[in-house]
């Protein structure tokens, strides 16, 4: 374990297709995701996606990417995933997904105290918004935020052929 880093229970299983420093995870991009549904790697774990818009846009709700990250979705209980879907704005995410959600984080970043605050809103246990806040320089160190991600290359392929 790196020198500053935080350091995980031992059991604690976490797939971003982002990079986390610091911390013990899995590295894997949306298509390796793909890939790996069916041989038992995602299960029992932390499935943390960044960009979730681009596997779960609510415009692409019949396209075979959207369908089987949502029926991933409709599995969660049984694989044993939290899934963490980040994005600027939930409301373009498929509904398949957003009936699925059962905590909604919405943040807000004060850059004068350069904390950052999140309204965290729970279906099942929190009748309120709960508001929690942090000093985010302390978790700079973890994650770059300027990480960007592919669009994928069937997509592109489809807009350059309606560009032309």
């Amino acid at each position: 374990i790196p020198a500053g880093s935080l350091i995980i229970a031992k059991d604690v299983r976490i797939i971003c297709n982002f990079h986390l420093y610091g911390v013990r995870f899995a590295y894997m991009p949306l298509k390796d995701i793909i890939k790996h549904l069916n041989d038992g790697v995602i299960k029992n774990c932390y499935l943390t996606i960044d960009e979730a818009y681009i596997g779960g846009d609510r415009r692409d709700g019949l396209s075979p990417l959207v369908k089987v990250i949502s029926k991933l979705g409709f599995q969660l209980a049984k694989r044993h995933i939290i899934l963490i879907m980040c994005l600027p704005d939930s409301s373009v995410l498929d509904l398949r997904f957003q009936k699925l959600e059962t905590e909604h984080i919405v943040t807000s970043y004060d850059e004068t105290e350069r904390k950052i605050t999140m309204f965290i809103r729970n279906r099942k246990k929190y009748k309120r918004t709960r508001e929690v806040s942090y000093y985010a320089p302390t978790y700079w160190k973890y994650y770059n935020p300027d990480e960007e991600f592919e669009i994928p290359e069937v997509q592109m392929a489809r807009a350059l052929a309606m560009a032309e």
